[in-house]
């Protein structure tokens, strides 16, 4: 199988809304990255009922989702969907990462299940295998001055629900952190020999106010990004690792006050530097309650991306012709 190579230009948000008016009904929709006012509706991935509809994850224009309690790999491009092997799904507690390993030719999806924190247990699938395999509980990694392989539990985010797990570089990535020592630490996975390993943070990354702070990962531009948001002092700041593995090259990429938005998430960030963010709940002064923003770099300015009155979740990805059939 010839991996796809995305074009940048073809990156576009999926948006998913539930009906006001008719139970079980959801509106899929696709918006241009471009302008605001381009949006085609799409037809949901399956035909029959489904009472609910959950995004999880994308990779070179396959969408990884839940349809009612079956996962589902979907191409909004071409329509295209297939069912994959069942496995046990909360989305209030399962996260998921999707991502092509160049070594084997094939897609691999990893799921990391929190039934109850700090209890966890990790398990991937290859697409082409058909059936879901448990690797562990918990990650184990070298600390150095310990002299002992230590456990990594997820990260105790109570604020925010988990992200899909970041995939980049070959390895999928998520925030863990270590009991004993009270150390956040950014967990990689590599998708084809299955090793764990960290990368390293800055000192001013880690949460200063504990409980009332907020930090996250993401990609952008095809790098690893860390986001921290100060509660009490309203700033998100967002770094951006440049060089993939240095600690060095962690660079400040944005900086600006969320007075209105205590709670974000970058989802895209444009050829001009501004940044699409998602920021869930309402703002009363507006009378909006909309899913993403985009904020001005530097005059700290903000708007409704897309121009929708009501919009759920959403997800961005690239447009490309792969068969969700074909992959698996």
């Amino acid at each position: 199988m010839k991996h796809w190579s995305p074009d940048s230009k073809s990156e576009k948000l999926l948006i998913r809304q539930r009906s006001l008016t008719q139970r079980g009904v959801f509106k899929f929709s696709s918006s241009s990255l471009s302008t605001s006012e381009d949006v085609q509706e799409l037809d949901p991935p399956l035909t029959c009922y489904v009472d609910r509809y959950e995004l999880f994850a994308s990779s070179d224009g396959l969408v990884l989702l839940k349809a009612d309690t079956q996962l589902v790999l979907w191409n909004p491009s071409t329509g295209e969907s297939a069912v994959l092997p069942h496995s046990d799904v909360n989305e209030e507690c399962s996260f998921f990462g999707l991502g092509y390993d160049a070594t084997s030719d094939g897609y691999k999806i990893l799921k990391l299940n929190i039934t109850k924190y700090p209890n966890q247990s990790i398990e991937i699938l290859t697409l082409k295998s058909g059936s879901w395999r448990k690797i562990c509980n918990h990650p184990t990694i070298d600390f150095p001055g310990m002299g002992c392989k230590l456990e990594i539990y997820p990260y105790p985010n109570k604020i925010f629900p988990f992200d899909p797990l970041v995939y980049v570089h070959g390895a999928f990535h998520w925030l863990g952190h270590l009991l004993v020592e009270r150390k956040v630490i950014l967990v990689s996975f590599d998708i084809s020999n299955e090793v764990f390993g960290d990368l390293p943070l800055l000192e001013e990354m880690f949460v200063r106010v504990p409980g009332l702070s907020d930090i996250g990962i993401s990609l952008l531009d095809g790098m690893l990004c860390f986001h921290l948001t100060d509660v009490p002092l309203d700033i998100f700041k967002l770094w951006a690792m440049k060089d993939y593995g240095v600690k060095e090259s962690w660079t400040v990429l944005f900086t600006i006050r969320v007075c209105d938005l205590s709670l974000v998430r970058p989802r895209y960030r444009f050829p001009d530097g501004d940044l699409l963010l998602y920021a869930p709940g309402e703002l009363p002064h507006q009378g909006l309650n909309p899913w993403s923003f985009k904020f001005q770099t530097f005059e700290g300015k903000y708007g409704c991306w897309p121009q929708r009155e009501f919009i759920e979740k959403g997800i961005v990805y690239t447009e490309s012709l792969i068969s969700p059939k074909l992959v698996i």
